[in-house]
């Protein structure tokens, strides 16, 4: 995912500079803004992760609440990283939560 993006940012950057070598006028050159694609940062992708991870721990009616609490703490909508951090956390807590205390998940299919 990030390979394909700094392979993009380097093809584009030697492009640029080879447009600049060959410049004999020695005109300013103007390099493009690379934007990121929203395959990388995709905040609805980051969501219904968010979502299936919290069906996949029947805690399916907290999708509301926990938006509500990445507003809070990050004190705007939450965005791809703040959904991702979140995300991590609870999986972390939970599984290490089932595992202390043995408890078993049937496994669905996602």
């Amino acid at each position: 995912m990030t390979r394909r993006l700094i392979q993009d940012i380097k093809e584009t950057l030697e492009i640029e500079l080879l447009k600049s070598l060959n410049n004999k006028k020695k005109e300013p050159v103007i390099v493009k803004k690379v934007t990121v694609s929203n395959r990388f940062l995709d905040t609805q992708r980051q969501e219904d992760v968010l979502d299936r991870m919290l069906e996949h721990y029947r805690l399916q009616n907290y999708k509301r609440e926990t938006r509500e609490y990445i507003k809070n703490i990050s004190r705007s909508e939450p965005d791809y990283y703040t959904l991702k951090m979140t995300s991590d956390f609870i999986d972390q807590l939970l599984s290490e939560y089932s595992r202390k205390f043995n408890i078993k998940l049937e496994q669905r299919e996602i």
